[in-house]
């Protein structure tokens, strides 16, 4: 529980920017990024161990002809392939801050390419990286992946046509991909799932060998849910949600079922979502992490369950604020009651807490 607890404060204090696609994790460091914070890009030879001379400046002022020193190589010299060089720091200086890597000519292609869109656009460089979703190396493959897992969600599924509905879905069926690249994939092909997806879906998503903590794992819920409907949430609900569970297994499945609920436009699905959240409220020690979305939809069912959750939390802040976010998400003479009583027990932080919930809070966009 303190685990729990632990993950999901961390999760609370994340600016909603931050989230972007929603189990989307773009890498730390990638070879675009690297590309944008260089003040210096340069193609080299080797001279010898950790030497190398450059040959062609690509960005920044280093002089052709200088010998630098830099890390051994990354990835392995092919036919035809040139070796990249990188720095963070001025390049007067004789060490550069990253080693070399080698490129075939497809990833020197991606480089120039890549270097003019350091200070474009946000749209253009997620243009960019949807035209480079699976091709080249290894490397290449990530760095346009992480222009589009940083994306909000519905920026990348804009770009589902560039990429092809079929090339997505086979990327997601494909074990040859990794598991994060092919959360982002099913994300952005999700709208146009059909009923004909249904059996795949299925059989993925409750697969005994499914990690509980795959990245696959929400998007999964999400694409099923599209295709099975209301009546697929009892199911989500049997398999994912069992009472023992804690909160650290469940919070993906809550995460896919509150953008499910909230981007839905079947009443149906909509409702049975509500009645899923409704369930989770009440939980003694998941409840806390089923507010935010209950209180954007305005569901007020949920006020006695969510004024509980204060009472029995008394030493724990921030789920007092959120019971107080949740009921400053009404304009009613119910839930000003409720903040009045909530406040015999802490006046000053009913008094700080005056935001109420928003979409952005659900980290689903």
């Amino acid at each position: 529980m303190r685990r729990a607890l632990v993950v999901a404060l961390l999760l609370l204090l994340i600016p909603p920017a931050a989230w972007s696609c929603p189990f989307c994790s773009p890498a730390e460091a990638d070879l675009f990024s690297e590309l944008a914070e260089a003040q210096s890009v340069v193609l080299v030879s080797k001279v010898e161990s950790q030497k190398y001379k450059i040959l062609q400046v690509l960005k920044g002022q280093a002089p052709v002809g200088k010998v630098v020193l830099a890390g051994e190589p990354r990835g392995t010299a092919g036919k035809d392939s040139s070796l990249l060089l990188t720095t963070a720091a001025p390049a007067n200086l004789p060490y550069w801050s990253d080693a070399p890597r080698y490129l075939t000519p497809a990833d020197l292609a991606f480089v120039k390419t890549a270097l003019p869109l350091a200070r474009a656009s946000d749209a253009k460089k997620w243009d960019f990286g949807a035209a480079h979703l699976e091709k080249g190396s290894p490397e290449v493959a990530t760095a346009a992946y992480s222009l589009l897992a940083s994306a909000p969600l519905s920026e990348a599924q804009k770009r589902a046509k560039t990429v092809g509905h079929g090339k997505l879905l086979g990327w997601v069926k494909s074990s040859k991909v990794p598991e994060e690249r092919r959360a982002l994939y099913l994300l952005m092909a999700y709208p146009g799932l059909s009923p004909a997806d249904a059996p795949w879906l299925k059989t993925a998503l409750f697969h005994p060998k499914l990690s509980p903590v795959s990245p696959l794992l929400g998007p999964y819920v999400v694409g099923y849910l599209q295709v099975a409907g209301a009546a697929g949430v009892p199911e989500i609900e049997k398999h994912f949600l069992t009472p023992t569970l804690p909160a650290t297994r469940t919070l993906p499945v809550t995460r896919a079922l509150a953008l499910v609920g909230h981007r839905t436009t079947s009443p149906a699905l909509k409702s049975a979502v509500k009645a899923a959240f409704l369930k989770e409220v009440a939980h003694p020690h998941r409840g806390p992490f089923a507010i935010a979305p209950l209180a954007v939809w305005k569901e007020r069912k949920a006020a006695p369950a969510v004024e509980k959750l204060a009472k029995d939390n008394q030493s724990i802040t921030w789920i007092k604020v959120a019971v107080i976010r949740y009921f400053r998400s009404f304009d009613s003479l119910e839930a000003k009651g409720a903040l009045t009583r909530l406040s015999e027990s802490d006046a000053n932080l009913v008094m700080r807490t005056q935001d109420a919930y928003k979409v952005a809070d659900l980290g689903i966009e």
